[in-house]
């Protein structure tokens, strides 16, 4: 939630949650789309859960070790992205070495548990909204439904 609407131009997110989705008038798949975002809220990944509920614990693993940082940015990253194209070892190291050097494993496990869990609201204010949304995305969401919650989305 913006605190400042008048101050800020527009926000963009890369997951915008929201609350039941009505099927009706979906197409087959959206609904799909729809479904899996169900069973991915309903059964969330282990690190979404610890995230959730112990941001610290794992915070300071991996604040204590740079091949625990490493494994886990590397793990995560196989996750998450495109097999088809996957990130470059030097991208990979960059990213993790970052994550070393500022010491961001705190915010980072904690981005989710301030965010209120795998459940979290999103953005509501006034500002225009944008949303990147990725072909290979844990969860891609359904435009008309995020539209329907969110009605400054305009990306």
């Amino acid at each position: 939630m913006v605190e400042a609407p008048d101050a800020v131009i527009g926000v963009h997110v890369n997951y915008l949650p929201h609350g039941p989705v009505p099927l009706d008038g979906l197409s087959e798949d959206d609904v799909a789309r729809v479904e899996k975002i169900r069973t991915f809220l309903t059964n969330p990944p282990g690190y979404m859960r610890m995230s959730a509920t112990r941001p610290q614990t794992i915070a300071y693993s991996l604040t204590d070790s740079p091949t625990g940082q490493l494994a886990w940015i590397a793990d995560k990253t196989r996750e998450w992205t495109d097999p088809a194209h996957p990130l470059p070892d030097d991208t990979l190291l960059t990213d993790a070495s970052l994550h070393w050097f500022f010491g961001t494993a705190g915010s980072s496990a904690r981005l989710i548990f301030e965010s209120g869990g795998p459940r979290g609201g999103g953005p509501t204010d006034a500002a225009p909204l944008g949303m990147a949304v990725f072909a290979h995305d844990i969860v891609r969401p359904v435009r008309s439904v995020s539209e329907k919650a969110n009605p400054t989305l305009v990306h």
